[in-house]
């Protein structure tokens, strides 16, 4: 969960102000490009232009938030993420205008632009004195966070479609719920290696002073493995099992939960790098 000097007593990466806007930065752009990532997995022909135009948009609204955020801070503009931001806006225009061959490759420019983005991020992250971070090991949590946010929101936006499209193959709700699943074993995976590299850390910080690390990152350490860990894992497997029953209510109504769990779970773990160049 951590990586560098010992745990507990890392400087932030940042004054408090900063670190927040950072944190919220961090947030909003990984869950506009997981959005735009993910929405290559679904096939255009069966949702019609309705839903993609509502998905482009609310990723556009996520990386405009990101922009804001970034521009707070006294930051110039990611050019990456700007071509992103571009990228995306042509896209939504071409779903308007029905232009069907150009549309794809949009949305794909789009999505790179944005990862691209995400890995620069990362390696300015880990270039900082006081983060002392692996730059291989934060972008892979900022990937797999990515695709975690976007899979999980992309899921339950699609399982709400069903409600309202009758008739719709179950394809592309299986499929999604695929996604979000592996996403979850991808993020969950680096959280495991992350946390094998550094448990000397955690058990040398609990030892020196248990009730300090209880009060600083009790709180926290408890919605990140509640919120980010067991809740994710164990909604994730409902929904793949009402996905094999085709009760696309059932699948729905647990992804909206879903959603929200694994929000919060990933503020908690950009918590945690913001405030003490942790990573969880």
């Amino acid at each position: 969960m951590a990586h560098g000097r010992g745990l507990g007593y890392n400087a932030p990466l940042g004054r408090r102000s900063q670190g927040w806007k950072r944190m919220f930065f961090l947030f909003f752009t990984h869950l506009g490009v997981g959005l735009l990532g993910c929405m290559l997995l679904v096939p255009c022909e069966r949702l019609g232009r309705q839903f993609f135009t509502l998905n482009v948009l609310l990723a556009l609204a996520f990386l405009l938030l990101a922009l804001a955020a970034r521009w707070s801070r006294g930051q110039g503009l990611s050019p990456e993420l700007l071509a992103c931001v571009g990228l995306s806006a042509a896209y939504a225009t071409s779903l308007r205008f029905r232009r069907n061959r150009i549309s794809p490759a949009l949305l794909g420019a789009a999505a790179a632009a944005g990862t691209v983005s995400v890995v620069r991020e990362a390696a300015h992250l880990a270039s900082l004195p006081e983060a002392r971070l692996s730059t291989p090991l934060l972008a892979a949590h900022f990937l797999t966070s990515s695709a975690l946010l976007g899979a999980v929101t992309l899921d339950m936006i699609l399982g709400h479609f069903y409600l309202v499209i009758p008739r719709l193959s179950f394809g592309p709700l299986r499929r999604m719920t695929l996604a979000f699943a592996v996403a979850l074993g991808l993020r969950l995976a680096v959280s495991a290696w992350t946390l094998a590299c550094s448990w000397d850390s955690w058990a040398s910080a609990w030892r020196l002073d248990s009730t300090r690390f209880l009060l600083r990152y009790g709180f926290f350490l408890a919605l990140r493995v509640v919120f980010g860990i067991v809740g994710p894992v164990v909604l994730a497997y409902l929904v793949w099992e009402c996905v094999k029953i085709r009760s696309n209510q059932s699948a729905t109504g647990i992804l909206y939960v879903a959603t929200a769990v694994v929000l919060i779970g990933e503020i908690a773990a950009k918590y945690f790098l913001m405030s003490a160049a942790v990573l969880l």
